[in-house]
């Protein structure tokens, strides 16, 4: 054999192994789209109104009542949305010390903060 058929040879059985080197998965899972009608686009959009993640402005206030519900001495609320910024303003009775109201603010802003992140969330307490 001459040299020129070594070479093919040899770069047959290169090509050779590379194409079944690829064709394995090599760990690799294929992943599908959930079966939701939509080719996924619940998961992709969270804010599809389609998608069980999907808020509106109801049951962002639901949050915010949820979230406020947990902080003594508020006596009532007020939630105001305006696009990404969340008015709150927390009612509390007239008799309520300054420390009492700091804490009242600072724990209502944490507590709104936290259960909804997408909101630029303002706290404003006022006594009754």
């Amino acid at each position: 054999m001459n040299r020129t058929g070594v070479l093919v040879g040899a770069i047959s059985v290169i090509c050779l192994s590379l194409l079944v080197s690829g064709c394995g998965n090599n760990g690799v899972r294929a992943r599908s789209y959930p079966d939701d009608g939509l080719l996924g686009a619940t998961s992709a959009n969270p804010n599809y109104p389609t998608s069980p993640t999907y808020h509106n402005y109801s049951a962002d206030r639901r949050m915010v009542n949820h979230a406020l519900r947990e902080i003594g001495g508020i006596q009532n609320t007020r939630t105001v949305f305006n696009g990404r910024r969340l008015d709150i303003t927390v009612y509390v009775p007239r008799d309520t010390s300054q420390e009492e109201y700091q804490r009242i603010e600072a724990q209502a802003l944490e507590a709104v903060s936290y259960m909804l992140p997408r909101y630029d969330v303002r706290v404003n307490v006022r006594r009754q």
